[in-house]
Order: structure tokens, then sequence, then C-alpha cells
């Protein structure tokens, strides 16, 4: 017998639908004769097998038989497929290169796919060609992998898939808040801070192209109040930088309780005419305090110093009664 094909590393025949074998021919005939050999053992699946000669036909059969050797090792290769229609999400900036793809609209090329068989996209991996946002960017396509109750008959083409698609990286929103602070009537500028939120994959400012800063318009001296904290500026490539203000809260300078306090001096003149400052700033009557009526008591008299507008607290001034 030969067989055709004679190897059986070289497939019988490509996934079809349909059974295939083998082929063998009868030889060493004599006479002429026409002899023909009945094989069995066709299949339709994709896969490894063998096939058996397992008759002669004919009307001179009957002056020959069949080798010992009448079987053949056979192979039915897969059906190759190519895929297109993959796409790819967009998403917000997250510091990574990972790709979320879409494969519900995945299809494969005409006459692919055999009759009602189930075949589909498994699953496939996407990446970014690089983690920064922007518009219309690559997305490489890769480790697809088939799937459906027929996939055992079907494998990929050599060439011709699909292996990029464009998508877009959109920047994260981060939150630069100005960070409240509170000082006393007097104090010198404090330094301004900042909070960040929404930062990726554990970055921090440090990947900004120009950082934002904080600012108000309290000076040294300002009055009692509330001051907002302005943040300015900040930019970032993959960052939508928000702000929020923050509140400087400036609060009365104590005069003392009861006592005097400290960075505050009080004179008398030979008169008797109060003096009050604090520090080399002389405290003005009825707008930075009040004197309250004189009280009498057996020994001394006093008057209380009550702090207004910029100050608080109050300070005992006493007088001994000759």
């Amino acid at each position: 017998l030969t067989w055709d094909p004679s190897d059986s590393s070289t497939p019988t025949a490509t996934y079809d639908g349909s059974s295939h074998a083998p082929t063998a021919t009868a030889t060493n005939l004599v006479n002429e004769d026409v002899i023909g050999v009945t094989v069995d053992g066709a299949q339709t699946n994709a896969g490894d097998y063998t096939a058996t000669a397992s008759a002669l036909t004919g009307n001179k059969k009957d002056n020959y038989k069949l080798p010992t050797a009448n079987t053949q090792d056979f192979t039915i290769g897969k059906r190759p497929v190519t895929v297109s229609g993959i796409t790819a999400s967009d998403k917000e900036y997250d510091g990574t290169t990972a790709a979320t793809l879409v494969l519900t609209g995945a299809t494969f090329a005409d006459g692919d796919i055999i009759g009602t068989d189930n075949v589909t996209i498994e699953s496939a991996t996407g990446a970014f060609a690089d983690a920064n946002a922007g518009a219309g960017k690559t997305v490489t396509i890769s480790a697809i992998t088939l799937g459906g109750s027929s996939v055992a008959n079907y494998e990929f083409a050599g060439s011709g898939q699909q292996t990029e698609i464009t998508a877009n990286i959109t920047k994260a929103p981060l939150t630069v808040t100005a960070d409240n602070k509170s000082i006393t009537y007097g104090d010198a500028t404090p330094i301004y801070t900042i909070t960040y939120a929404g930062w990726k994959n554990g970055e921090s400012e440090t990947v900004l192209t120009s950082e934002p800063t904080a600012s108000s318009e309290y000076t040294q001296g300002s009055n009692v109040g509330s001051y907002p904290i302005t943040v300015t500026g900040g930019v970032a490539t993959n960052y939508e930088i928000a702000t929020q203000n923050g509140t400087l809260t400036v609060s009365p300078k104590s005069l003392g309780d009861g006592t005097l306090a400290d960075d505050f001096t009080l004179e008398f003149d030979e008169s008797g005419e109060m003096t009050l400052k604090y520090g080399s700033h002389t405290l003005t009557k009825d707008v930075d305090y009040t004197i309250g009526n004189e009280v009498t008591g057996t020994k001394y008299s006093t008057r209380t110093v009550s702090g207004t507008g910029n100050y608080n607290g109050t300070l005992d001034i006493r007088n001994a009664i000759v």
C-alpha cells in the first residue's frame, strides 16, 4: 500500500466541517488489475488520528491481500482565523499603561468560521504606548485567546491579526487646597501650605511642571478678621488642577488677664495720663481699648482696661487711696 499523504506530519486536511482521511492505493498489482482500498477512521475535528485500510475492492480482490502494516497516522489541522474589530476604552490617567479592551465587537474574517460553529475572542491584553494623558494614543493588543465550544478546531492565522487600536487618556482631577491658618494680631505673615488630593499611582508634587502657590492679602499689622488664602498657578501634564481657597483667621491680641501681657508696656505721665503700647505701637483709647469706671475699695481704686478691635483681654489698674 501507498498512502497519501505518506508523511503523518503533513496534515491530511484543514478543518472544514467535513470528514477526512488519507487515501490508500494498492500496489504490486499484476495484469493491470484494478483494485481499490477501503479506508476506515475518517474524522471531522482537528486532531491526530489513525486510519486503517480495512478491505480491498474490485473483481480481482480475492487474488490479493492487505499487508500487515495497514494503518496510517494522519492529522486534521486547525482552521486559521484572523480577528478585527477589537476596541479600547478611553480612561482617566492612572499612572499606568494598562488598557481595557472591548471584545464584544470583535469579528472574524469572512469564511473563517464554519457553519454554526461557536468561536469567540475570550481574552486579550491591551497596553497604551505610555502612561501619559493624550488623545488618539496607540494601544497595543497582545495575548489574544480564542474561546467558544468549537475552539478546538480553530487557531489564529500566522499573519493579518489586529495588533493595535487607539484610545484616549484624559487628565485626572487634582484638587489643590490652601490650608487654613490661624494667627494673632500683629504676627508675621505665616508660611502658607497646600494639600493635594487625587494623586495617582503614588505620585506627588514632584511630577508637576510648575507648582501652585498660596497667598493672601494679609500683611503684618492687618486688622483682625478672615482673609482668603488663594491658590494660583500649577501646571501638570497628567492632571486637571482645581483649586480651593483656605482661610487665614487673625484673632485679637490679648492685653492680659487682669495683669499686663508680655509685649505690652504701660506708662503714666506726671498728670496720671496713661499710655499703653504694644511693642513700639501706641494703642489708641476708644479704638484699641476702653477704660471702665473707677471702682473704689478700702485701700485701692481700680479701673479696668478692656481691649477692643484688634485687642481683647483686660488689665486692672490700681491706685492706692491716700
